[in-house]
């Protein structure tokens, strides 16, 4: 849910809880709510004003009901094993974290920014990397997609569906050795 859309939904149920407020004293035998709505001794520009903030009110209601009804892609885990005493998860920022430094540990790699997408049965992972220019890079993105696959389903169990890499950038400048 977007930052908008909770906006939208605290507002919403800020007015809905005032409603609810003002409807229960009403049926405990509070007539003043009713003098509050009571619609007759108010001129047309206010009535057209109580209408719009009403339509309003009406479609916030609607796009929240369907905001709640969207459907989650993925959830922040992946399952990974089911048993008798519970399920075991493991989130997708570790396994980013842990695939991350099994990339930097490569000769020739640089930088690694792993983005991990949960599909069922198993993950998809987008990797952004940065070489260094002496390296041939159909050989170290063959060779990375491989060990990472192996990697992350030794360690975590989870089956990597496919594994793609973009090279963002060549590193020019070597590392400083101190």
């Amino acid at each position: 849910m977007g930052s908008f859309d909770r906006i939208v939904l605290g507002l919403y149920s800020f007015l809905l809880t005032i409603i609810i407020i003002l409807s229960i004293s009403f049926l405990s035998g509070w007539r003043y709510p009713v003098d509050l709505i009571n619609l007759s001794g108010i001129n047309q520009m206010q009535k057209e004003t109580v209408a719009a903030l009403l339509i309003i009110l009406i479609l916030a209601g609607i796009r929240l009901f369907f905001v709640s009804l969207k459907y989650q892609k993925a959830g922040k885990h992946a399952v990974v094993n089911d048993n008798a005493l519970g399920e075991v998860r493991i989130s997708l920022q570790a396994i980013e974290g842990l695939v991350e430094k099994k990339v930097l540990l490569m000769s020739g790699v640089r930088q690694a920014k792993p983005k991990i997408v949960a599909e069922p049965p198993g993950i998809s992972l987008y990797m952004e990397i940065v070489v260094t220019p002496d390296i041939n890079v159909p050989q170290i993105s063959g060779l990375l997609q491989e060990q990472i696959k192996e990697y992350v389903f030794e360690v975590t169990g989870i089956t990597v569906n496919n594994v793609k890499i973009l090279v963002e950038s060549f590193a020019v400048n070597k590392p400083r050795v101190e």
